[in-house]
């Protein structure tokens, strides 16, 4: 199965795989353990491997732990962290953990659950993916992926309705629930380039491999 190649918050395309299935902790810790590797896919070859910490808490709280019932939770936990800063990406292999804790879990509701994003970043976010996905040959982008529902906690609706205005700029054609780019869009192609630098700029200056350590 090809890895999905999803985009983050601040930007980067990343093709992320995962291996499983999640394994106990051999180091003591309570948590289930995945590893994986983030290829960032502007080109480069800058990458991040994994281990995304699964608490028993929230173990206990899913259906499974198949890939059916976690991996958008996976994928979007990892996602959030680039967001954070608190992945280093580099051309060596070293290994760095991923928190997949209760902070998205709703115990109220016993549902996985995000930071809903306003607006402004749902657009971001939708432009981005459209620019970085529908390069591929007879691409068709996805408007309401579930993972990236759940990675804004907005419901299709919304991410459809806010592809249209970016469909009114001229930038993506839509086509049902899929999109493709525009010229208009294409031709920004420095400028994504640029947010992708930032981005990486941004996860150097807030990178603390020291409190990673603690959480290893």
């Amino acid at each position: 199965m090809q890895p999905p190649f999803l985009v983050t918050l601040n930007g980067l395309p990343v093709e992320i795989a995962l291996v499983w299935p999640f394994h106990r902790s051999t180091s003591g810790g309570d948590f289930y353990v995945l590893h994986g590797s983030v290829q960032l896919k502007d080109g480069g070859t800058l990458k991040a491997e994994v281990s995304a910490h699964l608490t028993l808490t929230i173990a206990q709280s899913l259906p499974s732990l198949e890939p059916a019932d976690c991996e958008h939770l996976v994928l979007n936990a990892i996602r959030k962290t680039i967001d954070n800063g608190q992945l280093e990406f580099q051309e060596s292999a070293k290994l760095q953990p991923v928190e997949v804790s209760s902070r998205y879990y709703s115990f109220l509701d016993k549902t996985v659950r995000f930071l809903a994003q306003p607006d402004e970043s749902v657009l971001a976010l939708l432009q981005r993916r459209v620019f970085w996905l529908g390069q591929q040959p007879n691409a068709r982008v996805s408007i309401t992926d579930p993972c990236d529902c759940q990675y804004v906690n907005q419901p299709p609706e919304k991410l459809l309705e806010l592809a249209g205005k970016l469909a009114a700029q001229g930038l993506i054609r839509i086509e049902g629930e899929y999109a493709t780019p525009t010229e208009a869009l294409l031709a920004q192609s420095a400028f994504f380039h640029e947010v992708v630098q930032n981005g990486l700029a941004h996860s150097r200056a807030h990178y603390n491999p020291a409190m990673l350590a603690k959480k290893a």
